[in-house]
């Protein structure tokens, strides 16, 4: 019975891998174009400021909001691209993905003009794959806690 359950509701960590591989690549290059982007549609120099963005969302909490500067909205995308390198390499994934998650909503809270349905997409994918041991396979996580097994176990006298 055991069997059956895993083979219908299984999942293969290697999929999972080339899952979150294939995820954080799309982060990061989706970090990489709104970074481009970060003046004129993120900051106070652009035709969607925060106090405009609270109103279009009054309910949407944003880091965004902290500073309307161009460079705060930049810094807000080189750590979006960063976790998306740790979510891609799988390192200290589950907090990668975390990352991850609140740096993206964030930034759609900011600007829900500049959105399509692949970033909401995008958004709930990355927020259920917190859920998910995503670094199991193919990770650096995993060849940390292989490497750990593997050193010699030192008895203390």
């Amino acid at each position: 019975m055991h069997r059956r359950m895993q083979l219908l509701f299984g999942c293969d960590i290697r999929s999972l891998a080339a899952f979150r591989i294939g995820i954080g690549i799309l982060i990061f290059v989706d970090a990489v174009v709104r970074y481009g982007a970060a003046t004129s549609f993120y900051s106070s120099e652009g035709f969607f400021d925060a106090t405009f963005a609270q109103e279009a969302s009054p309910d949407g909490l944003s880091l965004n909001y902290l500073s309307d500067s161009p460079d705060f909205q930049r810094v807000i995308f080189i750590l979006l691209a960063c976790s998306a390198v740790l979510l891609t390499v799988g390192c200290f994934t589950r907090l990668a993905t975390c990352c991850c998650w609140l740096l993206i909503a964030s930034i759609h809270v900011r600007n829900p003009m500049y959105l399509i349905g692949g970033d909401t997409l995008l958004r709930m994918l990355v927020f259920w794959s917190i859920f998910v041991p995503l670094g199991r396979a193919w990770s650096v996580d995993q060849w940390r806690k292989r490497r750990q097994q593997l050193k010699p176990h030192h008895k203390q006298t």
